[in-house]
């Protein structure tokens, strides 16, 4: 209760906040850092990343891949992908989002309705496999009567995150051009720290959220590769 107490006065006391920020729909900041051992690091980012993904979109295992599941994008290697890349394949499958993500760098799985663009490469120490950026979309039949904050501030909670997220800030802010609401938060998992950016936009009744989890150590430097793909998820 003490924790969910913090966490509801964190995000009471950002409800003003309409500060916009650069236009990428990312805050940037350096997180604090804190001293963790190689062993300690590989397992909370693994956890992490299962806690995170088992709340928003499920990654499908290469091996767990068949014919039947025609609508999961299966991950190859980039030399073996073909011309479709696994974006175009996502507006292929219908999709009400469209985005284009490096696929030298990125490893996407996705559906229909979801997709997980994971750092698959190795130039950025601890990003690989721990920065990803993963987009949600569903219907809201009354969105004309509702605020993108009013969604925002359930998200955590839906996801049953809100013992281990603390929300920074948050606000109106712009993702590829299009309007859409923000929180920045801290998400905390074994002690290791991972920043998390939340974007929220709606087209009529089709909400997309849009997250980012980064292991804090590797944020400042993926920024511009989070850039590269942020600024260009869109409405289908």
């Amino acid at each position: 209760m003490a924790a969910l107490a913090a966490l509801m006065s964190v995000s009471l006391a950002g409800c003003g906040d309409k500060e916009k920020n650069d236009g990428s729909g990312r805050v940037k900041k350096m997180p604090p850092i804190t001293e963790t051992t190689a062993a300690e690091d590989a397992a909370s980012a693994e956890e992490v990343s299962s806690a995170v993904t088992d709340g928003t979109v499920t990654a499908v295992p290469q091996s767990e891949i068949s014919d039947e599941s025609a609508v999961v994008v299966e991950i190859k290697d980039p030399a073996e992908s073909g011309t479709e890349s696994k974006a175009e394949a996502v507006q292929a499958a219908g999709a009400p989002f469209t985005f284009k993500a490096d696929e030298s760098k990125w490893a996407v799985t996705a559906d229909e309705v979801s997709a997980a663009i994971t750092y698959n490469a190795d130039d950025i120490q601890y990003a690989k496999g721990n920065c990803t950026i993963m987009i949600n979309a569903r219907t809201v039949p009354d969105m004309a009567d509702r605020l993108l904050s009013d969604l925002a501030d359930a998200i955590i909670d839906s996801k049953g995150l809100t013992d281990s997220v603390k929300v920074n800030t948050r606000g109106d802010s712009v993702l590829n051009g299009h309007e859409a609401y923000y929180l920045d938060c801290l998400y905390t998992v074994n002690g290791v720290e991972f920043d998390l950016d939340i974007n929220v936009m709606a087209e009529g009744t089709q909400v997309i959220e849009v997250w980012v989890i980064s292991y804090k150590e590797c944020t400042e430097a993926m920024q511009a590769n989070y850039d590269a793909v942020l600024d260009t998820i869109a409405f289908a």
